[in-house]
């Protein structure tokens, strides 16, 4: 049987991608887990399977500054966005 190709991946448009991130990011009727899922997969590019086996320990605090640590690259997060 001959090898059937994949095809292309389909990429989503820019815009698209900052409104799903923006939704990740303030839609509180979303559970808090899914937000935080869909902004690492978002802003890293990580696949899910990798980002449902992150450790507790992969987020941290120091210096005022949060830390997400994926493989072994500690990322500094941005601060919370203001309410309101």
């Amino acid at each position: 049987m001959p090898h059937r190709p994949k095809a292309d991946p389909v990429g989503m448009d820019e815009d698209s991608h900052w409104d799903l991130l923006h939704q990740c990011l303030t839609d509180t009727r979303l559970d808090l887990d899914v937000r935080a899922a869909g902004a690492v997969l978002l802003l890293f590019g990580q696949h899910l399977t990798r980002i449902a086996a992150l450790p507790t320990t992969a987020l941290t605090t120091g210096d005022e500054t949060t830390f997400l640590t994926l493989s072994r690259t500690p990322i500094p997060l941005p601060p919370p966005w203001p309410t309101s």
